[in-house]
């Protein structure tokens, strides 16, 4: 099941077709709020505007995406697209744009709603016979992306077939066992806080995907998922600014 916005024409150059996967089929548990919070309304701005709308907002702005998929709670597809085009500014973006908007279900986990996104584009991009090439994913509760990051990011992925945004650690990072004791002191100067959207070959992130749904693991991001399966991953300059939502005192 899925809600599509109607297209022009799809976005192609001769560097091929990009695609997203907005992130938005969590619980939200650490927000401890009865709504999502990718459904919440950010602080200072205008009426409609939501935490996942304002995401979603600037990878439009981009234009350079064919294909925007954002996963949902199962059943909460119609809720996820009435939040996101309460902000008027979504629907002005789309007319015109070229870019195919999608919601799909998520699964119980990141990794499987990933992947259900990814057999969605895959299957969208075979009825309009348009290869996809690269695909970025996001977390639909990192609203601060600038679109500036969006495009080094796009550009990055061009040149290395995998990119992931991050900046350098600022404070000392220890790895401990659960009793406390400290086992590894790690050097801050190889210590990166990474980020979204990652970017990815496409072909190649539905193949490891494949590989990955058949792991018995759990699998923290997709850059683990690639670089367990095809390739190593490279950091790009990202921004500190580019915080995620995950409690109250963040917003």
């Amino acid at each position: 099941m899925m809600m599509r916005i109607p297209i022009c024409t799809m976005k192609t150059n001769k560097e091929g077709v990009f695609a997203a996967v907005i992130t938005a089929a969590g619980k939200s548990r650490r927000m401890k709020t009865s709504i999502k919070k990718e459904y919440l309304p950010l602080p200072g701005r205008e009426t409609g505007v939501t935490v996942l709308s304002e995401a979603l907002f600037k990878f439009l702005q981009s234009n350079l995406f064919s294909i925007i998929v954002i996963t949902v709670p199962k059943t909460g597809i119609r809720k996820a697209a009435e939040t996101v085009f309460f902000d008027t500014r979504i629907k002005k973006a789309l007319q015109g744009s070229g870019t195919d908007l999608v919601f799909v279900h998520g699964g119980k986990e990141r990794r499987a709603s990933v992947f259900n996104a990814l057999l969605k584009l895959e299957e969208l991009s075979k009825k309009r016979a348009v290869t996809v090439s690269y695909v970025l994913v996001h977390d639909g509760a990192r609203p601060f992306v600038s679109v500036n990051l969006i495009k080094a990011v796009c550009s990055g992925v061009k040149k290395r077939g995998a990119v992931i945004p991050g900046f350098g650690a600022v404070d000392t990072q220890k790895i401990a066992e659960p009793s406390g004791k400290i086992v590894t002191h790690l050097k801050r100067s190889a210590v990166y806080a990474v980020q979204t959207p990652q970017a990815f070959r496409f072909k190649e992130l539905v193949e490891a995907h494949k590989k990955a749904a058949l792991a018995k693991k759990v699998y923290t991001d997709d850059s683990e998922i690639y670089s367990e399966f095809i390739a190593p991953v490279f950091i790009c300059e990202g921004e500190i600014e580019n915080k995620k939502i995950t409690f109250q005192g963040d917003l």
